[in-house]
């Protein structure tokens, strides 16, 4: 009997013959229809009755018994009779089952609520603060109030707080250094990891109420961002901030002190300082920081800068020096590992050639947004080497044998004198490149794809392909061809990537020879990534892809 045939309520005729009955999944709702089907098999043998064939929508148990037929079974109705006449087997399947299997959800809501409430009441408390801390912001944290009893209040014992209001706009200033200040007074942890304020400062913030409150809690990282309002008049941090041997992160954005302040900060490891120092003070940091490893300063003004140190690992500086206006830089730390130098003028590039040659554990080195004449890196330590928008003609030298990254971009009226780095492993090219190498005569194109052999991935401009200006350095056959400086792209080349492809360009077709001539001998090849200009549009683009699919492909693997 199906689920939806257990309600009957009547037969047209009996089942006079009928000696075997099962119901599956039977209604007791709907007894009346199984008493109805019992009385018409007056020679019914045996009676199966499956309770749990069928998932019914809700359990099915005695209690769904109607009460007007509880004690239907003790009358002497005809049923009874017509049943018991010829009856020998009952079997009665899953009613046990199905109360034990109500009883058993019923307890496991139990359980789990009460793992729930266990789970919450047994985690520690510094493991609830430790899961607050990695929250966005203070605020964040305070919400979690409203989670249960267990969780409030947990946020003024965690020791990360954070306040920015680039996060939060609805509030004006006042009212956000207002709610720093209510939250700093409810703050009731021992000891401070980590202080963000970043606001629009004004004279009424009572900012150093706040450092005073971040010192005297043994802060190990301190950010204090007083808002780029200030770039002409900057904050000036109070003097106790520098005697404190807890900082060990320390990070200032228009802020500054004095520089003839002595400085004691014997546990800090990285600085980053970004609108304003002068010598003095960048001195005196260095002094009064013997672990120092990392120093970042970002748009500071024209000086002339020494920076000394024994235990500076990494380097960033960013002068940002308007073009006439020489900034000198002198260097002098000989454990340096990595150095980032922006906007350096022609009178800082012997700088940058002492400090690469002097600096035997250098690996990386970032040459960006300089006006330099001459450019010289000759080191057998470095590893990476990055050169982008070097802005007026200047003569590069670079002999690196054990370089294996190489980015180069952006470069204007550059000329080569010297290349050799037979070791790289991933190249960027994305420049125009000038005619030929001084000294050799060969163009500088050429010279570079012989320095590829090992290289695994490329990333190549269309400018650079095309070869720059007259003359070319690739001519139309030139891929077709069993050059030896062919043959160094291909052993172990397996990404490319090609910027900036335009319909525009009239030596498009250079650069899709020089595609198909990859998908074609390139026998590692997996993936090759097509950069079109915004000027290409969608149909442009589509006639590229359908020319692409028509060229043979040697690696079974390459994907476009």
């Amino acid at each position: 009997m199906k689920k939806e045939d257990v309600e009957m309520r009547g037969l047209s005729y009996p089942w006079l013959n009928n000696q075997v009955l099962t119901l599956n999944g039977p209604n007791f709702e709907h007894l009346r229809g199984i008493i109805c089907a019992l009385r018409s098999s007056p020679s019914l043998q045996r009676l199966v009755i499956n309770l749990h064939v069928y998932e019914c929508e809700r359990t099915v148990h005695l209690s769904d018994l109607n009460t007007s037929l509880e004690n239907y079974w003790n009358s002497n109705g005809t049923i009874i009779n017509c049943v018991v006449s010829h009856l020998k087997t009952v079997e009665i399947i899953g009613l046990a089952k199905q109360d034990d299997k109500l009883e058993a959800k019923e307890e496991e809501t139990k359980t789990s609520s009460w793992k729930r409430k266990k789970t919450e009441s047994v985690l520690p408390d510094p493991l609830l603060h430790h899961i607050l801390s990695f929250l966005p912001s203070t605020v964040d944290a305070i919400q979690t109030d409203i989670l249960s009893k267990r969780w409030r209040n947990q946020w003024t014992h965690v020791p990360v707080l954070i306040f920015d209001s680039g996060m939060y706009y609805d509030y004006s200033v006042e009212e956000f250094v207002r709610f720093i200040d209510n939250t700093l007074l409810q703050h009731d942890c021992s000891k401070i990891k980590k202080l963000h304020l970043a606001y629009d400062f004004d004279k009424g913030s009572n900012f150093c109420w706040k450092i005073r409150f971040a010192t005297r809690k043994h802060v190990e990282e301190l950010i204090l961002d007083c808002g780029s309002h200030l770039l002409y008049d900057p904050y000036r941090l109070p003097q106790f901030l520098l005697d404190n041997t807890s900082l060990a992160k320390l990070e200032m954005v228009y802020c500054y002190f004095m520089g003839d302040w002595k400085v004691n900060w014997g546990s800090l490891k990285a600085l980053k300082m970004q609108g304003y120092a002068d010598r003095d003070m960048v001195r005196n940091i260095l002094s009064g920081s013997p672990l120092i490893e990392l120093l970042e300063l970002n748009h500071i003004p024209i000086d002339d800068y020494v920076i000394d140190s024994k235990s500076l690992k990494i380097l960033i500086l960013d002068i940002g020096t308007p073009i006439g206006f020489d900034s000198l830089i002198e260097i002098s730390c000989p454990n340096l590992e990595q150095l980032t130098l922006m906007g350096l003028q022609e009178c800082n590039a012997s700088t940058i050639e002492n400090v690469v040659s002097s600096c035997l554990l250098l690996r990386s080195l970032e040459v960006k947004e300089c006006y330099l004449s001459r450019l010289v890196v000759a080191s057998k330590s470095l590893r990476k080497l990055v050169l982008g928008n070097i802005h007026q003609s200047c003569a590069i030298e670079i002999s690196c044998p054990n370089l294996e990254e190489f980015k180069c971009y952006g470069l204007n009226n550059v000329t080569f004198k010297v290349i050799n780095f037979p070791s790289l492993i991933y190249a960027t090219l994305d420049f125009e490149i000038p005619p030929y190498v001084e000294g050799c005569g060969e163009h500088v194109a050429k010279v570079i794809l012989k320095q590829l052999q090992n290289v695994k991935e490329l990333s190549i401009g269309a400018s650079f392909i095309k070869g720059g200006t007259t003359p070319y350095a690739f001519e139309e056959n030139y891929w077709n061809s069993n050059r030896s400086v062919i043959n160094c792209l291909l052993p172990h080349l397996k990404t490319v990537e090609i910027i900036g492809l335009s319909k525009k360009d009239g030596k498009c077709k250079l650069v899709l020879k020089f595609i198909k001539f990859l998908l074609k001998k390139a026998r590692l090849l997996e993936k090759l990534v097509l950069v079109i200009s915004k000027d290409g549009g969608t149909d442009f683009a589509f006639k590229v892809s359908q020319k692409l699919s028509s060229f043979p492909r040697c690696s079974q693997h390459a994907i476009g």
